[in-house]
Formats: C-alpha cells, sequence, structure tokens
C-alpha cells in the first residue's frame, strides 16, 4: 500500500476543450489508503475519440478508507470511481472511502463519451454525501453502484439533476437526495467555480 498520500490546492486540466486521446485521467491510483484528495479542480478528462475516458478521480484496485471531498470537477466524462469490476468473485476493488461535497458540472454537449458523474463498482462501505451535480449531456444517471461486491453504500443528501441507480446486484442506502434545478446553478456552481479558479 501507499498510505496517508495528500492531493490538494492541484489544477489538472486539458487546454484544449478535450484530451489528447482516450487513455487518460486525471488521477488514477491503485493500492492506497488513508489519503485525501480534496480542493482539486480536474476539467477536459474527457475522450475525443475511439474509448470513454479514465475518471477525473479513479481510485481502485486494493484500496480502502480514501477520502475524496471539495473537488470541482468540470466537463470530464466520468468525474468520480471508487472500484472496477473484478473478475474473480471472492475479491472486491475498493473497501471504503469516502465522496463527499465535491461539484460535478458538465455542458459540453460537443464530447461523445460523456458519462455517469460517481460511481462505485465492486466496492463495499462508501459514502456518497452532500455532492452536487449537474450533467447536460444525454447519459441518463448521476451516481450509480454496481456489481455485487458494492454492499452497505450509503448515497446520502445529494444535489442531483439526472437519476441515482443500484445497478448489476449492487444495493446501496438512497436517502434524502433531491433534484437540483436550473434555477440553483448560479449559486451552486459559479460561486464555486471563482472561489477554486
Amino acid at each position: 500500500y501507499s498510505s496517508q498520500g495528500v492531493i490538494r490546492n492541484c489544477l489538472f486540466r486539458y487546454t484544449n476543450n478535450l484530451g489528447p486521446n482516450w487513455y487518460i485521467g486525471g488521477f488514477d491510483a491503485h493500492g492506497i489508503r488513508n489519503w485525501n484528495i480534496n480542493h482539486n479542480v480536474f476539467e477536459n478528462i474527457a475522450s475525443p475519440t475511439q474509448h470513454i475516458a479514465e475518471h477525473a478521480i479513479h481510485i481502485w484496485n486494493h484500496s480502502q478508507n480514501n477520502r475524496v471531498t471539495d473537488n470541482l470537477i468540470i466537463n470530464s466524462d466520468r468525474a468520480i470511481g471508487f472500484g472496477m469490476r473484478k473478475q474473480k468473485e471472492e475479491q472486491v476493488s475498493n473497501r471504503g472511502g469516502v465522496i463527499a461535497r465535491n461539484y460535478i458540472y458538465h455542458n459540453a454537449k460537443q464530447h461523445p463519451f460523456s458519462d455517469v458523474g460517481i460511481i462505485v463498482e465492486d466496492s463495499p462501505n462508501v459514502r456518497i454525501e452532500h455532492n452536487v451535480i449537474w450533467q447536460q449531456h444525454t447519459y441518463p444517471n448521476a451516481i450509480e453502484v454496481r456489481f455485487n461486491h458494492s454492499r452497505n453504500t450509503l448515497i446520502r443528501e445529494n444535489l442531483v439533476n439526472k437519476s441515482i441507480q443500484e445497478r448489476d446486484g449492487a444495493e446501496a442506502w438512497i436517502i434524502n437526495n433531491s433534484k437540483l434545478t436550473s434555477q440553483q446553478l448560479q449559486s451552486y456552481f459559479l460561486k464555486k467555480q471563482v472561489t477554486f479558479l
């Protein structure tokens, strides 16, 4: 394991509105535990062709108990991912961790592979709380929890303009989430963007 890392107050951005190819990501971590990823900006982590890009923040492959909080993620194919589907039934990809108070905004309709805002895959005991997600592309879900090992996931008090879904055998507690309206965008995103940038 790599333990107790910090990524804070950093800017990860492709300046040409898209990445150079599909095999890109912002922060991609294997085997980390007790890290804090907070107060960063990720922008245009997006694929131009062939396949979807990696997440702006992806934590997986035997990781556990990491915190992704207070980040601003703009126009990225996928914003935050914990885990990835495991092929061996006895394994999980990630254990525990918190995804909280992140601001995820996507209005780049020209991006060809726009996808889910937050996703948990084969990762038990994750908390997803107080995030704000606005997506203007056609993908239907803002938050997804997938696959059989994703158990005891708490999805609480998020503001989203798309659906929250359990998929492929996952189970989650989905409590007190609200629909984000276009009238709320000014206060939730534009002020936050000025604060970060």
